[in-house]
């Protein structure tokens, strides 16, 4: 699988993916989390279900968005974001970055322990923060001179 990111038009790419993949993947992933609350076996599925999202695809990193209405909160909107690559992968190197770039425009970043996610699924500070906002931060960073080879 080649790097997504690796030219202008593989960022173009990489952005088409997100933009039509993200309401598919945060449905699909945002089942998969449902199942994994409080259930070690659960959390191992949906990184499986993510992992394989991703490869079925084609894409070297995954960024699924989860909104939903928190019932801890007393049904507050709350949007959720997680990063993912290909363990081992050039890709990996890319996430810590893309974090630093996203939190900004996102309102933040808070981590939370979402299992399988581990370090890199985190609360919004802003729960207005959607794809709309999110792609062009992902596009201006994955343009950047050497931060996608």
């Amino acid at each position: 699988m080649g790097d997504a990111a690796s030219t202008g038009a593989g960022a173009e790419a990489a952005a088409a993916a997100l933009a039509g993949a993200t309401a598919g993947a945060a449905a699909e992933a945002a089942g998969a989390e449902e199942a994994a609350v409080g259930n070690a076996a659960g959390e191992l599925e949906a990184a499986a279900a993510c992992d394989a999202f991703r490869v079925e695809r084609g894409v070297d990193v995954l960024v699924l968005m989860c909104a939903f209405d928190d019932p801890a909160a007393h049904g507050a909107f709350r949007r959720q974001l997680a990063l993912t690559a290909a363990p081992g992968s050039a890709a990996t190197a890319l996430l810590p970055g893309l974090v630093e770039a996203l939190g900004p425009g996102l309102g933040g970043l808070k981590p939370v322990q979402v299992g399988a996610m581990g370090p890199l699924a985190f609360d919004q500070g802003d729960a207005k923060g959607s794809r709309k906002k999110v792609l062009p931060i992902m596009l201006e960073y994955l343009s950047r001179e050497g931060v996608a080879k």
